[in-house]
């Protein structure tokens, strides 16, 4: 059990840093920001098994310095991991003078942890390290959960599909955090005296190899300027302080090219269909789709693109020319990415499953 708890420590820690580092050197150019964010993550994220790393390597001797080090390292953990969320929600957020008081905590209990052995000695650094930590943990990932609820609502002001887009694996990942904290104190206080190691290595290893996956897997979500971000959110939740974008005369008259667009080009179809795409296809400005969208169908861009899809896959579940589709292939060929975004959308639209309603029609 010791050889194969040593090897997930020596996987976890090589997995981290590489992912790290890939993520900040960015290969593929995207989420530029967050990226670099959430790669520092990684890579400070590995601090954690350096005690275990150390005793693999047996240095029994490690400098005050050092140790504080890494103890400050991983105070930024938390942060790190906000400030990434926060990046990919809002690709264009800069510091501002008042983050200097993310980094006060960690600073103060840096200090304390380095004066413990000379002028403050009856500290316990370790209890402090570990409140500290467990506080930093909680407040943040707190913060990121409802920043991610919040971005949930404003993708689909962008985009036709939130899979990829709504930032779903990030909040497994803050669930998942949370129950390896919750087995780990339970297992202490059932078991004491038996090893944790490897259990708990093997699952905090499962968690990497997910984060990894999806962290390279995530696309770009906005590839607009700040301004266009910020006037397309105005005009989706701002009702009573929307800015007339189009006159009369436009709307009744793009209202009409977006209808004849979505009929005869089915760009629906497209199952990675965004805002500024549809806009282009029109030769228009994102925000005055949206402004179109809002005040000529009274429905957000993710409602109306997959009002079509939801009517397409209607007329196919019924059109015996598409019985040998299985749902998946159906959800294709209707511009869903995926089974299950189907049946969620399908459902919100019909009340009924994709199989039920075919049902239903006999």
């Amino acid at each position: 059990m010791e050889a194969l708890s040593s090897f997930f420590v020596i996987l976890a820690v090589g997995s981290l840093l590489l992912q790290g580092f890939i993520l900040i050197f960015n290969p593929l150019g995207v989420n530029k920001r967050a990226n670099t964010f959430f790669g520092a993550f990684l890579i400070f994220w590995a601090t954690f098994w350096t005690d275990e790393l150390f005793q693999l390597l047996d240095i029994l001797d490690r400098p005050d310095g050092l140790i504080v080090g890494i103890r400050t390292c991983q105070l930024l953990v938390p942060w790190l991991f906000y400030a990434s969320v926060s990046t990919y929600t809002n690709p264009h957020k800069t510091l501002s003078k008042n983050d200097i008081l993310h980094f006060l905590l960690p600073g103060l209990v840096s200090i304390l942890l380095l004066l413990q052995k000379t002028v403050l000695q009856k500290l316990n650094g370790d209890l402090i390290f570990t409140i500290s930590i467990l506080f930093l943990a909680l407040f943040y990932t707190t913060r990121s959960f409802l920043l991610i609820k919040k971005h949930e609502k404003k993708v689909e002001f962008f985009k036709s599909s939130l899979e990829n887009n709504d930032l779903g694996w990030i909040k497994k990942i803050i669930l998942a955090l949370i129950g390896i904290s919750i087995f780990i104190l339970a297992y202490n206080i059932l078991f004491p005296q038996q090893e944790l190691n490897v259990f708990a290595n093997a699952f905090s290893l499962s968690i990497i190899f997910y984060v990894s996956y999806h962290a390279l897997a995530q696309k770009e979500i906005y590839n607009l300027s700040k301004e266009q971000i910020e006037s397309v959110i105005k005009v989706n939740e701002s009702s009573n302080q929307r800015t007339e974008l189009l006159s009369s005369a436009d709307l009744i008259s793009l209202k009409a090219s977006l209808s004849g667009l979505m009929e005869k080009e089915k760009p629906y179809l497209d199952n990675e269909l965004s805002l500024t795409k549809l806009a282009e296809a029109l030769n228009i400005t994102p925000h005055q789709l949206s402004f179109l969208l809002n005040e000529g169908f009274g429905q957000n861009f993710y409602q109306y693109v997959n009002s079509f899809r939801v009517d397409a896959a209607k007329a196919m579940l019924l059109n015996p020319e598409f019985a040998h589709l299985s749902i998946l292939g159906l959800a294709f060929e209707a511009g869903f990415n995926s089974k299950s975004s189907f049946n969620t959308v399908f459902k919100q639209h019909t009340g009924l499953t994709p199989t039920a309603y075919k049902r239903s029609q006999g």
